[in-house]
């Protein structure tokens, strides 16, 4: 019978045991985990950014087609969330009974012109929790726009606009 001396093959054999390569397998999950949820936290941070630029720019867009609009105005007259005016631009021709208000019970701002419902007019922006108008003297119109952008976050945009 051969004797053979367990030491000297022991030391002969490289390799790892089961018990280090599940530690080594539990690490990168765990490190794997923590990964992904950053990942996850980073893609939605940049979609939260994104969409909240994209707000502002309506909003931008929005006022400045406000800003135009009146800037031309010749008889402006606001009542609660609605500003209603007449407007002569200048290639001379008139638009009369325009309006720029929030429609009923929707969050849409809107703009119609000579006199047509505010339902069928175009749409300046979506998301609108509240439209105010005011008037600070006889030619400067405060306005103030408030729209909900992700994640709940409300945001304000105001200017002031001159007339006729």
């Amino acid at each position: 019978m051969i004797k053979i001396n367990m030491a000297v093959i022991s030391k002969d054999r490289r390799g790892f045991t089961l018990i280090e390569i599940i530690a080594a397998l539990v690490i990168l999950g765990a490190l794997g985990v923590v990964g992904t949820m950053a990942l996850a936290k980073m893609v939605e941070s940049y979609q939260w950014s994104k969409d909240n630029a994209h707000l502002s720019q309506k909003a931008q867009v929005a006022m400045t087609r406000i800003a135009s609009e009146l800037s031309y105005a010749t008889d402006v007259k606001i009542s609660g969330d609605t500003i209603r005016y007449d407007a002569e631009y200048p290639d001379g021709t008139t638009s009369a009974r325009n309006r720029i208000g929030v429609q009923g019970g929707q969050t849409v701002l809107r703009l119609s012109v000579d006199n047509a419902p505010l339902g069928q007019g175009y749409i300046l922006a979506d998301n609108v929790t509240e439209f105010a108008p005011s008037r600070s003297n006889n030619h400067l119109i405060a306005i103030e726009l408030r729209m909900q952008g992700a994640n709940g976050v409300e945001q304000a945009f105001t200017t002031s606009i001159t007339h006729r």
